[in-house]
């Protein structure tokens, strides 16, 4: 992403609280072989440390770090930037989070091409599964600006063959039946509208529908059908009944708040899922290929980076997470 206007699915994801971009899937802040690489790394630092976040999202590898500094009896400055409008201290619900990612200065609107920071003012870029989303051949070059001689830029990249993104592909596929194929957002929509022109605007007398409207409702659950069907048959079902739950929610609270308050449930359901599709396709196009890391390392050396480091990224139970970047600034 190189734009504002590019960012707006991920403005509404962190809007919602979400510490991480896979908070979905996985509760608390990231453990496990991603949580010990990050902390081996922050550990390495010395005290009074700089270090900046890139595409931090809610803080989540910017809390890493503050952590291992709490740990290890140092003081760490730590930065988040990120192209979202991002707030974490005022989205993340949790007190105690909420607490710690106030000591951590966040940057929002902030792209990964045009850090604000001082030349040769910083000891570590970190990025997780953000760089790539920017513009590398402006990005890089930034990074070697902001770090010190003897910095480092530790990295991890999404890749294609991971399991991140092959859920993302399932997921999008998923997101697709519901929306383009049982488009059961559309008729549930015309089913609310039709409701509108025959009930009044808030609850309602209940009782048999008026026959334009149950018509349209018939369609309804024809495609809440077509939909409960196609998951019984599915490895995954979560990736088509997830995007189903908000439409049955709208549905089930029609009759208490009448259907002009439930269409814009509706839509705001509607956005949620057309803004997680947005977020599945970045990704897919972000995921890096053996091509893509090559290029990045070749961008790497030319900002004077040396030796520069990559490797397949392997969680705790050896399953590919991403690539693992990690180059020296030279003095």
């Amino acid at each position: 992403m190189t734009a504002a206007s590019e960012s707006a699915p991920w403005d509404r994801y962190w809007a919602y609280g979400n510490l991480h971009s896979f908070s979905q899937v996985t509760c608390g802040n990231y453990g496990g072989g991603i949580a010990a690489f990050w902390r081996e790394r922050f550990a390495a630092l010395a005290d009074g440390a700089c270090i900046v976040d890139v595409a931090t999202g809610n803080g989540a590898v910017a809390l890493l770090a503050l952590d291992t500094a709490v740990a290890t009896g140092r003081g760490f400055t730590v930065h988040g930037t990120d192209l979202a409008a991002i707030d974490p201290v005022t989205r993340v619900s949790d007190d105690a989070v909420r607490e710690r990612l106030a000591r951590i200065h966040f940057h929002a609107r902030t792209p990964a091409e045009a850090l604000p920071f001082t030349d040769a003012t910083v000891d570590l870029v970190c990025s997780q599964f953000g760089l790539e989303y920017s513009d590398t051949a402006r990005s890089i070059p930034e990074l070697a600006r902001v770090l010190r001689p003897d910095g480092r830029a530790a990295l991890i990249l999404h890749h294609g063959d991971s399991a991140f993104v092959r859920s993302a592909r399932d997921e999008a596929r998923g997101i697709d039946y519901v929306l383009d194929e049982a488009r059961v957002y559309l008729k549930t929509r015309n089913f609310l509208r039709a409701l509108a022109e025959t009930r009044p605007p808030r609850g309602g007398s209940g009782g048999t529908l008026p026959p334009k409207a149950a018509k349209k409702r018939r369609a309804v659950d024809e495609a809440i059908q077509s939909i409960q069907s196609a998951a019984r048959g599915h490895s995954n079902p979560r990736v088509l009944l997830g995007p189903l739950n908000y439409v049955q929610e709208v549905l089930a609270m029609t009759g208490r708040v009448g259907p002009n308050e439930a269409l814009d449930w509706l839509e705001e359901a509607r956005q949620r899922v057309v803004s997680m599709r947005q977020r599945l396709a970045d990704m897919q196009v972000a995921a890096c290929t053996e091509g893509d890391i090559a290029r990045i390392k070749g961008q790497l050396d030319a900002a004077g980076f040396a030796p520069v480091r990559t490797a397949v990224f392997e969680d705790e139970n050896g399953s590919v997470t991403g690539w693992r970047v990690e180059a020296d600034r030279t003095a």
